[in-house]
Parts: C-alpha cells; structure tokens; sequence
C-alpha cells in the first residue's frame, strides 16, 4: 500500500517536471489566454491582424447578486535572482494606473497574475515583448514585436 502510494507520487513529481521543462509555444498573450479566459479582441482596444489584443472581463452573475468583489493581483519575478539589478527591472515594470495596473514585460522575466480562478506564472524569453493591463474588471494583454536577440 505505502510503496503503491510513493510510485503514484514518483509518477506525479515526474509528470511535473516534464510539464515544467517543455518549451512553450506561441506569444506571450496565447500563452496565458486559456488558463485567464482571454479571449481576441475586435473592440476600441486597437486589435490588428499583427498584434492581437487578448481580453477577459471579470464580470460575473453570481457576484451581481450576490456583491462578491474580483481580486486580481499581478507582478514580475527575475528569472535570475542573484542579480540585484534583475530584482530592480523586474520590480519596474509594472505600476498602478487609476483604479489599475500596467505592466510593460520584457523578457527575460516571469509575469505573474493571480485571479479567483486561475494562479499563471509564465515566462517571456529574452527579447519577448508584452504589455498587460487591469482596468477595473478587464484583464487586457497585447504583445509587443519582439527585439532582437544581441550575441
């Protein structure tokens, strides 16, 4: 019994692992589209064929009725943290804008951004671009042309 149930966690720590170490495909904002419910935007954000504006409002029935508030909460982490300086631009890139936030990402970085259903840490690669914003229930995310890698 005891040895079925540390094979069952072997098996979970392994399937975690392989999660965490496979590249991620396609831009920043289609990344974190499913698990935030971001859907492509045709509205007054300024969608275009070539940078795609992703958005989600947080709107829901259930807190109409009932006066439940949405906590989002968003940040950046260094994706090295034994630089002083990383922690500095990390902690630069997103400020408070009205009753909302903006975050200009640029990569290397790991963005953050904690609502009541989802918790996403995902990285930008070096030379990844992307701005994400909160406006009041609107969580609105629109990459940015990526910047050459210098060698």
């Amino acid at each position: 019994m005891v040895l079925a149930g540390l094979a069952a966690i072997s098996s979970f720590q392994a399937e975690t692992l392989a999660a965490e170490t496979t590249h991620a495909t396609g831009t920043f904002c289609q990344r974190i589209a499913a698990p935030l419910k971001l859907e492509i935007s045709t509205d007054r954000y300024g969608a275009t064929v070539k940078e795609p504006v992703y958005i989600h409002t947080q709107y829901s029935f259930q807190a109409f009725m009932v006066g439940d508030t949405f906590t989002t909460s968003m940040g950046t982490d260094p994706v090295d943290d034994s630089a002083v300086s990383e922690f500095k631009r990390a902690q630069a890139m997103c400020t408070a804008v009205g009753k909302g936030a903006r975050c200009d990402l640029a990569g290397p970085i790991v963005f953050k951004i904690r609502t009541r259903y989802a918790d996403v840490k995902e990285p930008l690669a070096v030379g990844e671009n992307a701005v994400v914003r909160l406006e009041g229930s609107k969580i609105i995310c629109q990459d940015r042309p990526s910047t050459p890698v210098q060698n």
